[in-house]
C-alpha cells in the first residue's frame, strides 16, 4: 500500500498474526498485523479493499511533535529501588517482562501461565 497522491510505501512491514504471537489467546490478535513507517501514525480506522470488499479503514498522516501516543517497538523503563542494579540497560527485555518482573519485586509468587520472563540482570 502506498501513501495517497505519493510512491511510498506506507508500511514497514506487513505481519501474518502467527508471526508475532502465539499462545492460547491469539485469536484475540488481528488476523494482519501492519506496521507503520516510523514517520507516520494511524487513528482508529483502517481500511483495505480487496476485490471490491471492504475490510477496515485506515487514516494515516505524517507524525507531528503535538501528537501523542504513538507506538514504538522501543521503549524505556526506569526501576530504582533496594537490590536494583544502577545505570545499566538491559538488552533483549519485552514488555511482556514487565509483569514478573514487578511481582517478583513485591515478592509475589508468579503464576506459571504467566507469558515474560523475570529481569534477572537488574537485581543486585
Amino acid at each position: 500500500m502506498t501513501i495517497p497522491g505519493g510512491n511510498e510505501k506506507l508500511f514497514q512491514e506487513v505481519h501474518k498474526r502467527e508471526e508475532l504471537f502465539s499462545g492460547p489467546y491469539i485469536y484475540l490478535v488481528p488476523h494482519i498485523v501492519f506496521e507503520l513507517r516510523e514517520d507516520f501514525f494511524s487513528t482508529r480506522t483502517f481500511k483495505v479493499e480487496v476485490e471490491k470488499k471492504k475490510f477496515v479503514e485506515l487514516n494515516a498522516g505524517k507524525c507531528d511533535a503535538a501528537i501523542g501516543g504513538v507506538h514504538r517497538k522501543e521503549g524505556v523503563v526506569l526501576i530504582m529501588g533496594h537490590n536494583i542494579r544502577k545505570n545499566i540497560m538491559v538488552e533483549n527485555a519485552n514488555i511482556i517482562d514487565l509483569a514478573p518482573t514487578i511481582l517478583q519485586i513485591m515478592k509475589v509468587p508468579i503464576p506459571s501461565y504467566m507469558d515474560g520472563r523475570v529481569l534477572e540482570e537488574i537485581f543486585i
